[in-house]
């Protein structure tokens, strides 16, 4: 690393912030699809509160700058002492075991359960309702229970990609703390870390894939003209 040690700080904040708020993304993401299936009335009642939204992405942000942001600041005026070697780019904590391991429970374990349990919550919901007899389903409701079962699929999809994306490198974080570097191959830790990366670049294209309402979102943004010339596409 031959840009000092100002900017190895300002790179490490920006890319242990868009990773945590990728994974924090995820778990708002999942919790409102949780929200659209068991709690349907109330989230239409909802759903046009542009503030509420808002203030929820605003949140995620704020979170994921705070588990490692100040930690990557201030971790060696807190030590007093630095432990990085010249030359290179990682965090001063890179081998704390301790602080590691709390961050990982934050950033990884604690979201990946959460989505688990909205997942499961929501293929029950939809169990219950499939087992109802056919004929005494109306087909607005029928519509619905279709719906819904399409975002159970999709928030599987991510869910299991977030995962397998996810796990390799926070397990081998920890285990390469513990021992300090000596018990993982540093190129196994780089390719599960790289790993990290191909989770945030998978989501933007897997969203618009599972998610119509994602898939709406970024034709408003990205072709506004074409909104307007094919307004059927929103309907």
């Amino acid at each position: 690393w031959r840009l000092g040690r100002g900017w190895c700080k300002l790179w490490l904040v920006v890319d242990y912030l868009v990773c945590t708020a990728s994974v924090f993304n995820i778990v708002l993401i999942s919790f409102d699809r949780f929200i659209s299936v068991t709690k349907a009335v109330s989230y239409r009642a909802q759903k046009g509160m542009t503030r509420n939204a808002i203030l929820k992405m605003i949140t995620v942000w704020i979170a994921a700058f705070l588990l490692y942001g100040p930690a990557i600041l201030s971790w060696e005026h807190i030590a007093q002492k630095s432990i990085l070697p010249e030359g290179e780019c990682h965090a001063e904590f890179f081998y704390n075991w301790y602080f590691l391991m709390i961050a990982s429970t934050i950033e990884f374990f604690t979201p990946f359960i959460t989505v688990t349990y909205f997942n499961l919550s929501i293929y029950l919901n939809i169990r219950k309702r499939t087992s109802l007899r056919n004929e005494s389903l109306s087909p607005g409701f029928k519509a619905q229970l279709s719906r819904d079962k399409r975002v159970a699929k999709s928030l599987a999809i991510i869910v299991c990609v977030f995962g397998l994306c996810w796990a390799p490198y926070t397990l081998l974080m920890i285990i390469r703390a513990a021992c300090h570097g000596h018990c993982v191959q540093y190129s196994l830790y780089e390719t599960s870390f790289w790993l990290l990366w191909v989770n945030s670049a998978i989501n933007p294209v897997l969203y618009p894939l599972c998610h119509m309402s994602f898939r709406k979102a970024f034709i408003k943004l990205l072709c506004p003209g074409k909104a307007k010339i094919h307004p059927h596409i929103f309907m």
